[in-house]
């Protein structure tokens, strides 16, 4: 499990416990959603955002527990922990009592690792986890050029020149990279995958819609 990933104090002890929840789900030697769902509830993940004192602090503890669990899509991580990272977001990222909800900062090497992950998913077949990313890729990115907010520094001279250029060609590499991804047509397999999800939703506080598509009003508790 990695080891290196330096959390800041308002998330101490988050990573403890996602390293915890994710022990379990690999431990069950399967990528299915609705395994995933039931170790999130044995652990109580739900309450991961409880007892914040103001709005303030619970965005930025989103945000940096959404951080934290970007670490378990790495490349040198085993793929059942990659499967684990992806479904641990999606939770996060569901549950949260925000409104609007925080989105979660993406970089251009996140964004390759889910798509990394996204396509053994198509050729294995991993139905729920194609469905899981191809949600978050819709609904939950905010495309960054920096892992957290940085600021206020106003550059100025050529290097507000060197700073815009740098934004420009992050914008266009990830362009690029969401060009490669709608080329592969995988969002073709979305009504066959609601099928699949409305019967895991069976189980969990979660509505679907007239037109099959998924609705999560609330994440898993």
């Amino acid at each position: 499990m990695p080891s290196s990933f330096k959390n800041r104090y308002i998330a101490a002890g988050f990573l403890h416990d996602a390293e915890k929840l994710l022990n379990d789900f690999t431990a069950e030697n399967t990528v299915e959603f609705k395994v995933f769902a039931s170790v999130w509830r044995k652990h109580h993940f739900s309450l991961i955002y409880m007892g914040r004192p103001n709005e303030r602090e619970l965005s930025e503890f989103t945000s940096e527990i959404f951080r934290i669990s970007m670490q378990f899509l790495d490349t040198g991580v085993p793929f059942l922990q990659n499967v684990g990272g992806v479904y641990l977001l999606y939770g996060l990222f569901r549950n949260q009592i925000l409104n609007p909800p925080v989105r979660i900062r993406v970089i251009l090497s996140d964004f390759r690792n889910f798509l990394r992950i996204r396509h053994t998913a198509a050729v294995a077949a991993y139905r729920s986890l194609h469905y899981v990313i191809d949600y978050m890729i819709e609904n939950s990115f905010n495309f960054v050029g920096a892992p957290r907010l940085l600021g206020p520094v106003i550059p100025r001279g050529p290097s507000k020149q060197k700073a815009v250029e740098k934004v420009s060609g992050l914008e266009e590499r990830i362009e690029s990279e969401m060009s490669k991804f709608v080329e592969t047509k995988v969002l073709e397999s979305v009504n066959e995958l609601s099928k699949e999800i409305a019967e895991i939703s069976e189980r969990l506080p979660i509505k679907i819609d007239s037109a099959s598509q998924v609705d999560y009003t609330e994440a898993i508790e």
